[in-house]
């Protein structure tokens, strides 16, 4: 599987700790920590982290907040 960005599973895609942090704007070291403190899902595969592009969208909602209309 080397070289691939994402993979599919029967709950949806599920993608890399780099892709997740390209999505999500951070660094590959803080959604690996958000990983390890359950702020989000993911799958071991061995040693290797997939997050659902699911859950990508999740946080990305969360984090939402519309301008202040004045």
């Amino acid at each position: 599987m080397k070289g691939k960005e994402s993979i599919k599973s029967d709950g949806g895609e599920l993608v890399t700790v780099i892709e997740a942090a390209r999505q999500l704007s951070l660094a590959p070291v803080t959604v690996r920590s958000w990983v390890g403190q359950r702020r989000i899902a993911a799958f071991k595969l061995g040693r290797a982290v997939r997050i659902p592009r699911d859950e990508i969208a999740r946080i990305l909602a969360e984090s939402f907040q519309p301008a202040d209309a004045r």
